[in-house]
């Protein structure tokens, strides 16, 4: 059977969509307004501001059928504009969206939002639980707060939900070089912009903390800009009203450090460590008006991005991100036109698509066997240095929905979190904690599964069993 999501319903909670969009025209079947109470979730128009495109850019990497393809093109979009204008909203207007996504009994459900509150019990999250016991497949991302660990926000600490982080699809990475002989220097995506895309020698100039009397002179160049002072969309805006091509912006202590804005803006920039934004300074004064750096592009594959949001969640310790999708120089539909854009907001999308084709593959899975399929058929990544990233930055990788699809062996939860053990587990022999795995054999023969918990983890866990089943069963094991 050939997948296209046909017959699937996909509802996405958002900032509205533009469907007189040639590319999601077809695929626009229903839609609600909850911020202005009304049947229609057009984008937000208003006057003197641009218009928002979030909602569209998110639908058109779901369903967009037309220059651009989304992961499900034949899906059904049911759209909820809980998001007002400069992408805006309330957790009451999200919630509504929710409950009429229930009503409307979509089967797969994308939220690419949130807040930064890390906690299960925040109202978003346990609403996503609600959803998905009703029935839905509820996707959300993760957040665009990392590298740091804890960093997952709100629906992302859903615990029946899927919880998406970005990966790097694969592209060619931008770095900066200023002369022959020194080593290139690595850019990193900023979350809700433009990614970088020059192609040639540019003028690099010192826009100091990108206040606008910073910025007089900066029209058709690229502009240095130091972290704090100002938020970095403000920077952003003043750098693109100022008539710059594009902004490096540097961290203002040492190291990287992961930046974004809630509301996208429309203009290239990317962010660099603090010793590289030195050495740009050290550049441009040196060589004036002849300070020329050039963008050179490395094929890179399969990284996480360094905004994506970590885990675990707080009380519960739960696992976050389940699995990541690219994030990454994510080209889809915006009003009028096309765009490419970075984010967590990026990757649930995918995710949401994937469960399209799943749900129309399998009709018979509900949400529970969804996830697993998709987190137990997940490709581990590694990052540069090839160290497999821990499960709380990648859950249990990025999703392989061919794989997924193909997946005649379910077991879930697809993830166990044994809370905060007192002391060292080793020495607490007495101390035991039952959690229950349930195997799915959907195979056309009996198998025997084994579990273990190697040694080498250091967890301090036993777990050694196995249990034959045979064809189309389903046990459980603690």
């Amino acid at each position: 059977m050939r997948l296209t999501g046909k017959g699937v319903k996909v509802g996405v909670i958002d900032t509205g969509i533009d469907y007189n969009h040639p590319d999601l025209s077809r695929s626009y079947v229903k839609g609600y307004d909850v911020v202005d109470k009304d049947d229609d979730p057009m984008e937000s128009k208003i006057r003197g501001k641009a218009q928002t495109f979030h909602g569209t850019h998110v639908a058109g990497i779901i369903a967009a059928n037309g220059r651009v393809k989304g992961v499900a093109p034949e899906a059904e979009l049911y759209i909820y504009r809980a998001l007002g204008p400069e992408g805006q909203g309330s957790t009451a207007f999200i919630l509504e969206a929710i409950e009429r996504a229930i009503d409307d009994e979509v089967d797969v459900l994308n939220l690419s939002l949130g807040s930064p509150i890390n906690g299960p019990d925040w109202p978003t999250s346990l609403a996503l639980d609600k959803a998905t016991e009703a029935g839905i497949i509820t996707v959300t991302s993760n957040g665009n707060s990392g590298p740091d660990l804890w960093s997952v926000g709100s629906p992302g600490t859903s615990s029946k939900a899927i919880s998406v982080g970005a990966s790097t699809p694969p592209l060619k990475a931008p770095q900066i070089r200023v002369s022959d002989g020194e080593e290139n220097i690595g850019l990193h995506a900023i979350q809700g912009s433009k990614p970088w895309d020059l192609k040639r020698s540019n003028l690099l100039v010192d826009g100091h903390l990108g206040m606008p009397e910073d910025l007089m002179s900066v029209e058709g160049k690229v502009v240095l800009i130091e972290r704090g002072g100002i938020p970095i969309k403000a920077k952003l805006e003043n750098a693109k009203e100022a008539g710059a091509k594009a902004v490096l912006l540097m961290n203002n202590i040492p190291g990287t450090f992961a930046a974004g804005v809630e509301e996208p803006v429309a203009f290239t920039a990317a962010t660099i460590d603090h010793h590289d934004g030195v050495r740009l300074r050290e550049w441009i004064e040196q060589n004036g008006e002849d300070a020329m750096i050039e963008t050179k592009y490395v094929e890179e594959t399969d990284h996480m991005a360094l905004f994506s949001s970590r885990g675990p969640v707080t009380q519960t310790w739960d696992i976050k991100p389940d699995v990541v999708a690219p994030g990454v120089d994510i080209d889809s539909t915006v009003p009028n036109g096309y765009m490419a854009l970075n984010g967590t907001s990026m990757a649930a999308p995918h995710i949401a698509g994937a469960a399209a084709l799943l749900k129309q593959a399998k009709p018979e899975w509900g949400p529970e066997q969804v996830k697993a399929a998709l987190m137990n058929t997940a490709v581990p990544l590694v990052s540069e240095n090839g160290e497999r990233y821990p499960p709380f930055v990648q859950g249990s990788g990025r999703v392989d929905i061919e794989a997924a699809v193909r997946s005649d062996t379910l077991v879930y939860p697809g993830a166990l979190s044994f809370g905060v053990w007192d002391g060292d587990p080793k020495q607490q022999e007495s101390q035991r904690l039952e959690k229950e795995l349930t195997i799915e054999n959907h195979g056309n023969e009996k198998r025997t599964y084994r579990f273990d918990v190697p040694a080498s983890l250091g967890t301090g866990l036993k777990c050694k069993c196995q249990c034959l089943l045979q064809s189309n069963r389903v046990n459980r094991r603690t």
